[in-house]
């Protein structure tokens, strides 16, 4: 007897304009200790938002709440990126632009997120 395939959804995707080019585009899984943050918030290694503009260390791949306890999450560690998709926070872009350049991450100004 043949058996009929089944599908479901497992969520959705919305496309955004956050990845600027997938060359060169790598991840790493972060504990993220604070949030929600969106797909795009700039964190710190130690999982929070950057602060300073020189504390970055990744770039959020999902959207993530961590407020009720810490959750295991993706972000790019190298890659190009749309920075009117980024959330900077409080920081200066120059200067969190240029620290991010010196980790591998990107800045590239291209489209309206």
């Amino acid at each position: 007897m043949m058996t009929r395939p089944s599908f479901s959804s497992e969520g959705s995707f919305a496309p955004d304009k956050l990845l600027y080019n997938t060359d060169g585009l790598r991840t790493a899984e972060l504990v993220i200790t604070d949030g929600p943050y969106l797909r795009g918030q700039i964190v710190t290694a130690a999982g929070a938002a950057m602060a300073t503009g020189t504390d970055g260390y990744g770039i959020l791949a999902e959207d993530v709440d961590a407020s009720g306890g810490d959750i295991t999450s993706v972000v790019y560690t190298a890659g190009e990126f749309n920075e009117n998709a980024l959330d900077f926070g409080s920081s200066d872009l120059a200067t969190a632009a240029d620290d991010l350049r010196a980790k591998g991450i990107f800045i590239r100004m291209a489209q309206e997120a």
